[in-house]
């Protein structure tokens, strides 16, 4: 009887301690995924050509990433709203590039998170720098460090460039990756 009691004792306490791993373990799941944030960008109807003009855009294929986090939608029509889950409070890049027939070309539209909330074809430059920083080199530690980075001050240096496009991108990125980016980084490519 003692040991029947002992047996009932031991095994309700091995059903607590089983409840409480199970609880923890939900809260963890549920504090992962409360990391990530739920970011929708409207997309625009037109995009800048290497011309400085607008042209008309049917069709957008967006990519973006967090460092961690990534994926594409392909083909969106414009004016139509697309949804991404990205970290919270973290440098994210998001980019949408148009679809334009055989031999047009235009520049994609982009944001830097967080903060931009809306897609923009003067953000495009630096969303396309952290994009391809983040695909070099991603995970957590790249996420850190690319987050403390001001992107919105890097996104007015360039935009008082007639064509952000035209720059030095891979000396930015260095210079981005080395934390000593200075304003004198930004440079046009040197012609060949």
């Amino acid at each position: 009887m003692i040991k029947l009691k002992q047996i009932l004792k031991d095994g309700i306490y091995a059903l607590f301690a089983l409840c409480l791993f199970f609880l923890a373990s939900c809260s963890f799941v549920e504090q992962l995924q409360s990391e990530n944030e739920e970011f929708t960008f409207l997309l625009p109807s037109n995009a800048r050509n290497s011309e400085n003009q607008n042209v008309e855009v049917e069709y957008w294929d967006v990519f973006y990433t967090d460092g961690i986090n990534e994926g594409k939608a392909e083909k969106v029509p414009s004016q139509k709203s697309v949804s991404v889950y990205l970290g919270k409070n973290c440098a994210a890049a998001v980019l949408a590039y148009p679809v334009l027939q055989e031999g047009n070309f235009a520049y994609p539209a982009g944001a830097v998170l967080p903060e931009n909330r809306s897609l923009a074809a003067q953000n495009g430059f630096a969303a396309s720098l952290l994009y391809s920083m983040y695909k070099e080199s991603p995970g957590a530690e790249s996420r850190d460090f690319l987050s403390r980075f001001n992107w919105p001050k890097l996104e007015l240096l360039v935009q008082e460039f007639e064509n952000e496009w035209l720059l030095d991108k891979e000396r930015i990125m260095k210079a981005i990756a080395s934390g000593k980016f200075r304003k004198s980084d930004i440079r046009l490519k040197k012609e060949m």
